[in-house]
């Protein structure tokens, strides 16, 4: 492949904001690029020119500065608005920030006024550690065992357990200490540690539940309930009050604090309907800015003579760059586009109805319905997402395996999990239906699963065997 072409598959690949940043990029090492304001029309290279650089042989292209999946400049319509606006005149935003947009919060040595960011306005989450810092340094602790409660936070993980090691007796204490911190259970050493921390907290030391975490929590875990009722000699009802008691308490302490939210996606396009009813797709072209060609280089590239060959060359070669790269982001738009087209054509019941109506879709359906290669389509939907009135997904969301139902057509997987999904909320809890008795309904629905597979599916949305789903569990 020629490095051109190369090129031209790295951008069809790219989302948005890997996009974006390749033209920043761009724009930063080829003196021929340059971004273009949205009101600055950008003319189409003129015929002099074009006899100037005949002999890269290159296609002819129509206006290539103004390619339409290359904008983001600013609306004229709204700089206008905005220009219209009058400043306040009372309170003016110098008075109010500094050069370095920080606020009034108090005076230094010299009585000038400090000022703290407006960063210092955002509530953030805490971190556990910072969580359990924070009740340390409210507590009255001598140096060693402050030390060693600070040493025992840092080796708290994110799930809110103790991965370090106590070498003396003091760091037991220190343990126990943070141990009985919120949120409860935390640093503990393992499961049982955990669930037991919390059932003393609550006051339930040496309870049914106690016992039964302390001494038959691998039992518990497998539902071996009756060997637990007879060691412990208590009834099948008492045993599941236990059992629900500690159904209640927390296995990850960690969990409210551990991590960072979900990121925020960039959606590269939109699916909406239009006042006629007609699903329609709009790529987003808001983070792309505007590309031109810098006037002054291209004048400088027909301007140089034999006497400085190599300068010309140089130019020619990165105006052949600049517009390969127009071209590339011109042709990721259009795929782009082309290809949600279709998979809008064929899930036009997942937009109006929801998952039980999605369809069996594959790669090489896309390819043959547009006439592209099944590659070029893996390439075009990976890493993208797509907001639909559903909400966001993943482009690849919609290519869903499918199976045979009696009429002999396909049923998306998808829409056969929402169907299982839906016999499961509607079984009687005393009596959970097996995974074979779900493949039955399914197929009284016409269509035709393994039991296996019913099991596979299940797993998938996180929904227990049945001997897990007895009522009162």
């Amino acid at each position: 492949m020629t490095p051109m072409l190369q090129q031209a598959l790295k951008i069809l690949q790219m989302n948005s904001l890997e996009l974006s940043s390749l033209i920043s990029q761009e724009i930063s090492e080829n003196p021929m690029l340059e971004e273009v304001e949205r009101e600055e029309e950008v003319a189409a290279p003129e015929a002099e020119e074009d006899a100037a650089t005949a002999e890269v042989e290159l296609p002819e292209v129509e206006t290539p500065a103004s390619i339409e999946g290359a904008e983001i400049a600013e609306a004229p319509e709204v700089k206008e608005s905005l220009d219209s606006v009058d400043a306040p005149k009372d309170d003016s935003w110098e008075d109010y920030f500094d050069d370095n947009g920080t606020d009034y919060a108090g005076t230094t040595e010299k009585g000038v006024e400090e000022k703290d960011g407006f960063e210092s306005f955002l509530a953030t989450r805490p971190s556990l550690q910072e969580h359990l810092l924070a009740q340390l340094d409210a507590e009255d602790l001598d140096d060693a065992t402050r030390d060693l409660c600070e040493q025992i936070i840092g080796a708290v993980n994110d799930r809110g357990y103790y991965e370090g090691e106590l070498c003396e007796g003091k760091s037991f204490e220190a343990l126990r200490r943070v141990q009985h911190m919120d949120p409860p259970g935390v640093a503990a050493r393992n499961l049982r540690e955990c669930l037991l921390i919390q059932l003393e907290i609550r006051k339930l030391k040496n309870s049914l539940a106690w016992h039964v975490v302390s001494e038959h929590l691998e039992e518990l875990e497998r539902q071996r309930l009756e060997p637990i009722r007879k060691a412990l000699k208590v009834s099948l009802e008492e045993l599941r009050q236990a059992e629900s008691l500690i159904a209640t308490l927390e296995p990850f302490p960690g969990r409210p604090f551990g991590g960072e939210p979900n990121p925020a996606v960039t959606v590269d396009a939109f699916v909406e309907k239009d006042p006629e009813g007609n699903w329609v797709v709009m790529v987003n072209d808001r983070f792309l800015p505007r590309l031109g060609f810098n006037q002054y280089y291209r004048k400088l590239m027909k301007q140089s003579g034999a006497d400085n060959e190599e300068t010309k060359v140089w130019l020619k070669n990165k105006y052949e760059s600049a517009l390969w790269l127009i071209r590339g982001i011109e042709s990721r738009q259009k795929t782009l586009r082309r290809v949600l087209e279709e998979i809008v054509e064929v899930q036009q019941g997942f937009l109006e109805n929801g998952a039980a109506a999605f369809q069996p879709l594959t790669l090489k359906d896309i390819a043959i319905k547009t006439g592209l290669h099944e590659s070029t389509v893996s390439r075009v939907t990976s890493s993208k997402y797509v907001q639909t009135p559903r909400g966001v997904f993943e482009l690849k969301y919609f290519f869903t395996s499918g199976l045979k139902t009696d009429s002999g057509e396909d049923a998306s997987s998808l829409a056969v999990k929402e169907n299982i999904k839906e016999i499961l909320d509607d079984e009687q809890l005393s009596h959970p239906l097996s995974d074979q008795q779900i493949a039955e309904r399914l197929a009284s629905k016409g269509v035709q699963i393994a039991r296996r597979t019913v099991a596979k599916y299940r797993e998938e949305l996180g929904i227990l065997p049945a001997h897990r789903r007895k009522e009162g569990r």
